[in-house]
């Protein structure tokens, strides 16, 4: 099992190969957590553009 900061790099590495794993290795409740808080950080104001784009990023590699 993944460390959460293992994860967190993987999943904002813009990688789709990365963030899928890592995405892969999570169970249900934690991939909707996860999804949630992209959104957020893709979505909300406060965010650097960078940790947006990574975001946006990942969004767009899990729906695939």
């Amino acid at each position: 099992m993944l460390e959460i900061e293992e994860i967190w790099e993987q999943v904002l590495s813009r990688d789709t190969e990365s963030i899928r794993k890592a995405f892969d290795a999570l169970d249900r409740n934690d991939r909707r957590s996860l999804t949630v808080h992209l959104l957020k950080m893709a979505t909300e104001t406060g965010w650097h553009p960078e940790q947006r784009k990574s975001a946006q990023l990942a969004l767009d590699a899990i729906k695939e």
